[in-house]
């Protein structure tokens, strides 16, 4: 009875358009960037509110590096956070297929260092660049935000100074990288940079360029391990990934060259997966490896669920 009473009380009349500031923003902050803007034609009521979200999601996926679209994309970009008045903000999102140009670079250093400044949480840049291997040098206030608990790095257009037995990303959880090619020794640094790191997650390609890969997880926080690796051309290097977390309750691997792979401690597994080319090559194609194959499922062998899952490669956005 109250529902049909209000229902006749409040007829044809905006009832969203009259809650206040703080709650209108948190409803549209759930939205894409451009979508949070778009609400300013609602009505005049709603012409400001999108310039107080906290979440900043901007997201171009098309194939292609057609003319100046990326340059145009960063261009939006920097109008929307002008326009904002937060001063504190949750999410920082950049993702996009478009390459950049040479001459967007400052420019996305400048929207990540806004992002730092506010504070943010979760920061997340996955994007390239048109022309053949520039790189963006993340800005060193970065290693040093407080406030960053989930950082997400895709494609290979970034550097990052970590200074050697330095302990950076003090607040960091989560940490997600997209490589190409992986790099042993940024990544080895990267690691030792983070004190409670929870969530790892490390995806790429690998070419046959005469680079070994060897790295060495020794992170006794983590609880969550998830490597996907992937190689273009047959490979016969001795690869070395040595898991040293004592914590670790979950782990997903999708390699083709796993026989490297070492746990150097033997935790208590809740859950395990494996791709099924991990088994076929190790067979198949390392015979050579059967004890480090032994000796990696004895390691796993205390683990309450173990899948195998076929075809398992997420690689991508």
């Amino acid at each position: 009875m109250d529902s049909e009473r209000l229902k006749k009380q409040y007829k044809g009349e905006d009832i969203i358009s009259r809650l206040p500031d703080d709650v209108l923003s948190h409803i549209i902050s759930r939205l894409e960037a451009k979508d949070a803007v778009k609400t300013c034609v609602l009505s005049t009521r709603w012409k400001n509110v999108w310039t107080l979200i906290y979440n900043f999601c901007f997201k171009l996926i098309r194939d292609g590096n057609e003319g100046n679209i990326g340059t145009l994309f960063v261009n939006f970009v920097e109008l929307v956070l002008r326009r904002s008045q937060s001063k504190s903000i949750q999410k920082f999102h950049l993702k996009t297929h478009y390459g950049f140009q040479e001459s967007d670079a400052a420019h996305l250093i400048e929207l990540i260092c806004w992002a730092v400044d506010r504070n943010v949480c979760s920061l997340t840049l996955k994007f390239n660049f048109a022309v053949e291997r520039p790189m963006i040098r993340l800005p060193r206030s970065i290693l040093t935000c407080k406030s960053l608990v989930k950082l997400s790095l895709g494609f290979s257009a970034f550097v990052l100074d970590i200074p050697d037995c330095a302990v950076c990303f003090s607040c960091l959880k989560f940490l997600s990288i997209y490589l190409y090619p992986p790099n042993s020794n940024s990544l080895q640094k990267l690691f030792r940079s983070c004190p409670i790191l929870e969530e790892l997650k490390i995806k790429g390609w690998h070419d046959m360029d005469g680079n070994v890969l060897s790295f060495d997880i020794n992170v006794p926080t983590l609880k969550k391990l998830k490597i996907h690796l992937a190689i273009d051309y047959y490979d016969m290097l001795v690869h070395r990934f040595v898991v040293r977390a004592s914590n670790l309750e979950y782990l997903d691997l999708c390699n083709d060259y796993l026989a490297c792979v070492v746990v150097g401690e033997t935790p208590f597994f809740n859950k395990v997966i494996l791709g099924d080319d991990v088994i076929e090559r190790l067979i198949n194609e390392h015979p050579d490896d059967e004890a480090t194959m032994r000796d990696f499922f004895r390691a796993i062998s205390s683990t309450r669920f173990l899948s195998l899952v076929r075809n398992y490669k997420s690689l991508f956005f």
